[in-house]
Parts: C-alpha cells; sequence; structure tokens
C-alpha cells in the first residue's frame, strides 16, 4: 500500500510496516518456541540439514532488511524481503515436515508420507502438462495487470 501511495497515506502506512514487523518477529518467535515444546519431533533433522542454515538465513537477512528498508523509504525493496522471509518460513516448514506431508500425532508410522501417498506417474505427468500451459498464461495475466495499474494512485474528486 505504501509503494502505491502518497502523502499522508504514504507516511501512516510506513508507520504501520514499522510496528507490524515488531510483532510479526515476536509471533513468529513464539510460534517457533511453541512448536519446539508442542512437537519436537520437527527439530529432530533440522540442525544437520544444509538447507535449513540457507533458508534460516535467508530469513534472518530478510527480516534484518525489512526494518532498514522501511526507514529508508525503500518500500519496493522491504516488499521483496518480506516476501524471501515468507519463502523461508515456508521452507523451514517443509524441512522440519519432510518427508512426511502430514506427521500423526500418535503413531509416527501412520504419518502421510511423499513416498507413501503421492499420486501415479500418470497424473503427476497431467499436472504438469496442465501446469505447463498454465502458469505461462497466469504470468502473462500478472505482468498484464501490474502494466496496467502501475505508477502511484492519484486521489482526485471522483475518488472515494
Amino acid at each position: 500500500m505504501g509503494m502505491k501511495a502518497e502523502g499522508e497515506l504514504r507516511e501512516s502506512m510506513i508507520k504501520v510496516a514499522s510496528r507490524a514487523w515488531i510483532g510479526w518477529v515476536v509471533l513468529y518467535v513464539g510460534a517457533t518456541i511453541g512448536t519446539f515444546f508442542a512437537a519436537p519431533h520437527l527439530f529432530d533433522g533440522v540442525l544437520v540439514n544444509p538447507l535449513t542454515w540457507i533458508a534460516f538465513l535467508v530469513l534472518l537477512a530478510a527480516l534484518i532488511f525489512i526494518p532498514v528498508a522501511v526507514k529508508g523509504e525503500k518500500l519496493g525493496r522491504a516488499f521483496v524481503a518480506s516476501a524471501a522471509a515468507l519463502i523461508a518460513m515456508i521452507g523451514l516448514v517443509g524441512i522440519g515436515l519432510f518427508p512426511n506431508l502430514v506427521p500423526a500425532s500418535n503413531d509416527p508410522a501412520l504419518s502421510l508420507t511423499i513416498a507413501t501417498h503421492s499420486s501415479s506417474e500418470r497424473t503427476l505427468t497431467t499436472m504438469l502438462v496442465i501446469a505447463g500451459i498454465g502458469m505461462p498464461i497466469v504470468l502473462a495475466y500478472t505482468a498484464f495487470i501490474y502494466k496496467t495499474f502501475k505508477g502511484k494512485v492519484q486521489i482526485g474528486e471522483d475518488s472515494y
């Protein structure tokens, strides 16, 4: 919102982003600590996997960079950093769960795993073809929308 706005609204969004970042970090740390006590098995192989350290470093760098970018009013860079932080958090969850898709709470042997619960090879091939056709369409539409709505929002007499 701050990237597309000007004036008072932009300044308000910068203040909100600065405060929201603190809440994000506090909630992330709290959720991580809570997960450690509620489901410690998710952390079993995490520290030995090099992907964990890469995702964690990306997350740490992004979370440090966000307030720096917001304070410097580089809101596009702050947006990219927040997207990188979200991707890193999702990656950390995936690394912690792997190879399970849904861990069973009562017996680890009953967990849904990638190997035992994936679709057939024919289904996966069909979905690859569908995604190969659909993704360029989605990307083209997204590029069109970004081009159509580029620039700052202009507040005028007809705005509401």
